[in-house]
């Protein structure tokens, strides 16, 4: 019946973000990752400032630069 809805990414990604935080998800913006290591319990995201994140998993919000990223997937 002509259903359709609109979302707004960026509002969407906060309050994303925000609910997870509460949660006690950490969230590191502006953090430029070099270099992926995949495992099958872990992903080690190397980052630009020489800097290692560990996690079970990982949600990167990469506009255009997602091509880059899922040449490493």
């Amino acid at each position: 019946k002509g259903l359709a809805a609109e979302l707004d990414p960026y509002f969407f990604l906060q309050a994303l973000l925000a609910k997870a935080a509460e949660q006690g998800c950490r969230v590191y913006e502006n953090t430029a990752v070099t270099e992926m290591d995949i495992t099958t319990d872990h992903v080690v995201c190397n980052t630009a400032t020489g800097r290692t994140v560990t996690a079970k998993k990982v949600i990167m919000a990469t506009g255009c630069e997602q091509n880059e990223y899922m040449k490493v997937l």
